[in-house]
């Protein structure tokens, strides 16, 4: 919906700008947003997944941004059938444990990650790409950071995260 495009770029200039308070009150206004959205929609319906899935993503990237990573470790997880909401999900959660050195808790989210991107249907599209790539490219940068706090090989992961994004329609 329009609406949720309008938030979107609110979120994203707060991000910018660095205004925490409200980027975080106008992604939890958007995810409100996209959850009656598609409420509203049949649920077989496409146009409601590919409009609205991709804003799915905002708030715990909002989260992200800010580094709130005992907050992301309390946000409860998103229902199986929700695609999106589990690979970013999932991704939040990989890179708060990575941050936070919890070990066992990053190696979980990162197989959650990886299973949510697996059980992705090919062809479910957000906004210009299949949500399976954008997953891929999620699970690699949630490597990176596990293993750039570990290992020497970050930037491997790093490079492949990168190699995806460029084949990404924009």
């Amino acid at each position: 919906s329009y609406e949720c495009h309008n938030m979107h770029f609110a979120v994203f200039a707060a991000c910018m700008i660095g205004d925490k308070k409200t980027a975080l009150a106008v992604s939890s206004d958007l995810t409100c947003a996209v959850q009656r959205t598609k409420r509203d929609f049949p649920d077989d319906s496409h146009v409601a997944r590919v409009l609205v899935d991709a804003f799915v993503m905002v708030e715990y990237c909002v989260y992200v941004r800010f580094g709130m990573w005992s907050e992301i470790g309390g946000l409860p997880p998103p229902p199986s059938d929700d695609h999106a909401a589990r690979i970013f999900y999932s991704y939040a959660s990989a890179v708060a444990g990575s941050v936070l050195a919890r070990a066992d808790e990053t190696a979980r989210h990162l197989g959650e990650l990886r299973k949510a991107v697996g059980e992705c249907p090919k062809d479910l599209v957000m906004q210009n790409n299949p949500l399976h790539r954008l997953g891929d490219i999620a699970l690699h940068v949630a490597t990176a950071e596990a293993e750039y706090r570990g290992r020497d090989s970050w930037t491997q992961s790093l490079d492949e995260a990168l190699e995806l994004e460029d084949g990404l329609a924009y």
